[in-house]
């Protein structure tokens, strides 16, 4: 009996040392600008309203020390308040060009980012986001729609040196 306590300790305490692990990975690839964009696009990707209005709200009480950091702030406060999934797609819209000029201009990632695209077949608009998954729905429809989902380039990792 004793055997088995002492495995048991020795399991949970190994178990403990792999979770802060994680945690350390998860913080070192935090970044103020793609983080929130892949749990807003995670969260319109399967209708979760709540969860965008989450999202909207962490970016509405962060730190803005950069125009992208300050427009995003700006969406966060316009999510937050939202009153639809509509008008959370459509500030969506939005916010794939910022991260576009985020990632132009200051990315360093240990990841690949894939950009999607999807043209509208009624207006002729094309709609565009970024993900961390080849495999996405389109955030822009939700749950479970991967019609007209094109992957349209895969950037690269930049290793941090």
């Amino acid at each position: 009996m004793k055997y088995f306590f002492n495995i048991l300790f020795i399991l949970l305490v190994f178990s403990c040392s792999i979770e802060q692990k994680e945690e350390v990975i998860a913080d070192e690839n935090f970044d103020p600008i793609l983080t929130p964009y892949f749990s807003y696009v995670n969260a319109l990707g399967q209708n979760d309203f709540e969860k965008a209005r989450e999202v909207g709200e962490q970016l509405r009480d962060s730190e803005a020390n950069t125009g992208v950091e300050r427009a995003f702030k700006s969406m966060g406060r316009l999510i937050s308040g939202s009153s639809s999934l509509y008008d959370q797609r459509t500030i969506l819209e939005q916010m794939a060009i910022v991260v576009q000029l985020h990632i132009e201009q200051h990315l360093i990632n240990d990841y690949s980012i894939f950009k999607f695209r999807c043209k509208n077949k009624f207006d002729d608009k094309e709609v565009f986001w970024y993900s961390l998954s080849k495999k996405t729905v389109n955030p822009f429809i939700g749950e479970n729609s991967t019609d007209c989902v094109e992957l349209i380039e895969t950037i690269k990792p930049v290793i941090k040196q």
